[in-house]
């Protein structure tokens, strides 16, 4: 399942045109800080009332989707980047206190080296934000040979959804993890 990035949802209670003038006016870490927690209190919340714990998860992941593209975009990447959620964030459920797990798909090895400070910077900015995250950087051919050798990598690769970045990069690296390519079903 694939999330086109435009198309994304944004949740009744968050005010993404007063999170983006807050960011602009003040301390861009307290922002993304103030948002994650209000969003933990929401969904909190909603759980102690008894609302439908699927639908909380699956609002709790597009949630994060939203932060992670307004971090990500803080931030001048090249066109061939993709930023992707995996694992059980790639299928769309976020727990809370999860990992939010990511893959930084790059066309090139030669693009990762080029980008090591801008994925540090990135990545850093998680961390202040207080974001748990668990992440890879690698190119398609990386996935592709990583996941031949390790069945783990490939689960947590087939249940990928693209958040934001090339379009084209993603599908090139789904296309080499495809099933029936690396691990048949009476094999996986």
């Amino acid at each position: 399942i694939i999330m086109h990035p435009k198309t994304y949802l944004v949740p009744i209670f968050f005010d993404e045109k007063r999170f983006v003038a807050d960011i602009k006016n003040g301390d861009p870490i307290d922002v993304f800080r103030g948002a994650l927690g209000f969003a933990n209190n929401h969904f909190n919340k909603r759980f102690y009332e008894g609302e439908n714990v699927h639908q909380l998860v699956n609002e709790r992941a597009h949630f994060a989707d939203l932060i992670l593209r307004h971090a990500w975009n803080r931030f001048e990447w090249d066109a061939d980047i993709s930023l992707i959620a995996v694992g059980g964030y790639g299928r769309g459920e976020l727990l809370p206190h999860s990992d939010i797990d990511l893959l930084l798909l790059f066309e090139s090895e030669r693009d990762i080296e080029q980008c090591q400070p801008l994925i540090q910077a990135f990545i850093t900015f998680l961390w202040d934000i207080n974001l748990k995250i668990g992440h890879s950087v690698r190119t398609p051919d990386t996935c592709a040979a990583e996941a031949k050798k390790d069945l783990t990598v490939i689960t947590t690769l087939i249940e990928h959804r693209l958040i934001t970045g090339s379009e084209q990069i993603q599908a090139d690296m789904a296309y080499r993890i495809r099933p029936e390519k690396m691990w048949p079903s009476s094999e996986f």
